[in-house]
């Protein structure tokens, strides 16, 4: 049995709508037939949103009967008498075509409004508006103005919707989500348009923006300033220009995958999130990615190594510092110190890069030995590899007897029996390599062992001329090429550089170089790690 009142209310609402517009068409008698009941109001053959008769695209093609005038629809939101009869369910249309502008900025509207798979030929305009809702799925639109909007739930611009000019929501204010999943927004920068697809400055949405799966732009998507309490997922989507959100806060986190790259840019200047997650393979190309300032906590998908994060990096151009501290910070927070660490020595060489055109030499000498000061432990590796390296050419030197007692006494005894005296102390390589590697260590070797004076020519006029020959003999290409032709011997022949390497290292002329070499070496090593330990060097 019909409900009496709904019928009652169906019929004052029919005489109110046809004293105001006179002849209403098939669409608009649905739409103030299903109004009261809070039902949908079908202006089509079918409910079939997939079927030829319900494609926006088409709806030039669409007849008369299907037309539903824009004032119809604001005096249903704005007439004081028309609202009591709306079910708290709102207007929902499915399939019409509107050819006048629909106006209902500043208006208080007390239920949702939804207009599916319908055609508007003009302007949507919710600029300062109050609505409960905002449903939009599958509908063409020729422009969306809602700067300013209260949504108390959310916003669905979504399956098909398509809009060829810009939508707004400056400043709007989301209740629920921002949905725009398999949305289509274009306003290219030629003919009437500015270039700008979708701007949501400053806009605050209480859950996520839903920018995936098949979304597309051609212009830019703008979120400057935006504040977004859940995620801002761009999975999947079809951004043809430039994604701002300098400045936007993201409560949740950032999905960025599934994207060409191709002639697209990302901007996240100042921008924060809780997490990220991206992938190589939709990272923006070089100069096309912006991260400064860009703070985020953790890393929830993606790579997170150290090397991979560096290529993402290196695709900010010019060299930012503030973006290598942060992914230092956040590895170090997931555990990885040492990645951090790789991290931050790339910052310091970027920087230096950036000051010049090349390294100079002492900046290479602390990247070597110190990662500039934040893999310290480098210099101690360093020492431990010269003390090594000392061992096995002072053995050597032991074997060929050029190594020799300091005493005079001990150094006649030494030469003339072969062997040093029984009260004289025992000469170990490795205790004299450790004793000349680290200063300041005094193991009681150097004072007693030293290279063999007598066989060390001492600096005479001939000995000067036969170097002043060498020297000179240096800038001849002649001379160069004798050397790269004995390298190129000894390194197809093994033995013949083994014979080469154990007489050289066995000269006490070489053994007496690579002390001071070993000496000096090791003070630099030294110092060097006591300066990346204090954080001197960083400083």
């Amino acid at each position: 049995m019909p409900d009496s009142p709904a019928q009652d209310q169906v019929a004052e609402l029919k005489r109110l709508a046809g004293a105001k517009f006179g002849e209403l068409s098939e669409a608009e008698k649905r739409l103030v037939l299903a109004a009261p009941k809070g039902k949908l109001a079908v202006c089509g053959p079918n409910t079939d949103p997939d079927g030829p008769a319900y494609d926006p695209s088409k709806g030039e093609e669409w007849g008369p009967d299907r037309e539903i005038r824009a004032d119809l629809i604001r005096w249903l939101c704005v007439d004081p008498r028309a609202k009591e009869f709306v079910d708290p369910k709102g207007i929902l249309v499915f399939g019409a075509k509107t050819k006048d502008p629909l106006d209902l900025s500043f208006v208080v509207v007390p239920f949702p409004l939804e207009l599916g798979y319908c055609w508007l030929m003009n302007d949507l305009d919710l600029r300062g508006a109050e609505i409960p809702a905002l449903n939009l799925p599958g509908s063409w639109v020729s422009s969306l103005l809602a700067d300013g909007i209260n949504v108390k739930g959310g916003v669905f611009l979504r399956a098909g919707f398509h809009c060829k000019g810009e939508v707004r929501f400056l400043g709007a204010q989301i209740g629920g989500n921002l949905e725009c999943v398999g949305g289509t927004f274009e306003n290219p920068a030629r003919g009437e348009g500015n270039g700008i697809a979708l701007s949501a400055d400053r806009v605050v949405v209480k859950g996520s923006v839903l920018l995936r799966d098949s979304f597309g732009t051609e212009g830019e998507v703008r979120l400057l300033g935006a504040q977004i309490g859940g995620q801002l997922d761009c999975s999947c989507a079809k951004i043809g220009g430039t994604m701002l959100a300098q400045s936007a806060v993201i409560k949740v986190g950032l999905l960025w995958r599934g994207i060409d790259p191709k002639d697209t840019v990302l901007d996240l200047t100042n921008a924060s999130a809780d997490a990220l997650g991206d992938e190589a393979e939709s990272w923006p190309a070089t100069g096309h990615l912006f991260l400064d300032g860009f703070v985020y906590g953790r890393i929830s998908e993606g790579p997170t190594d150290a090397r991979s994060r560096l290529a993402w990096l290196a695709r900010e151009v010019p060299f930012k510092p503030q973006p290598y501290v942060q992914l230092a910070k956040v590895l170090r927070d997931g555990g990885d110190d040492d990645g951090a660490a790789t991290v931050l020595v790339e910052m310091e060489r970027q920087q230096r890069l950036s000051d010049g055109w090349a390294e100079r030499p002492w900046d290479l000498l602390l990247r070597w030995t110190t990662g500039y000061g934040y893999r310290p432990l480098r210099a101690l590796g360093g020492l431990a590899a010269l003390t090594g390296v000392g061992w096995i050419i002072y053995r050597r030197a032991l074997l060929a007897k050029t190594i020799a007692p300091t005493d005079p006494e001990a150094y006649e005894w030494y030469k003339d029996k072969g062997q040093r005296p029984a009260h004289y102390v025992e000469f170990s390589p490795v205790m004299y390599s450790v004793e000349n590697s680290l200063p300041l260590v005094k193991l009681g070797q150097a004072d007693y062992w030293q290279p063999d004076p007598k066989r060390i020519p001492i600096l005479s006029e001939p000995l000067l001329r036969r170097v002043w020959r060498i020297v000179r003999t240096a800038f001849s290409p002649r001379f160069w090429g004798r050397v790269v032709r004995r390298c190129w011997r000894l390194a197809k022949s093994p033995q013949l550089f083994r014979r080469v390497f154990l007489r050289t290292t066995a000269s006490p002329i070489f053994l007496q170089r690579f002390l001071w070499f070993q000496i000096i070496l090791g003070w630099i090593l030294a110092t060097l790690f006591l300066a990346g330990v204090t954080g001197l060097i960083k400083r």
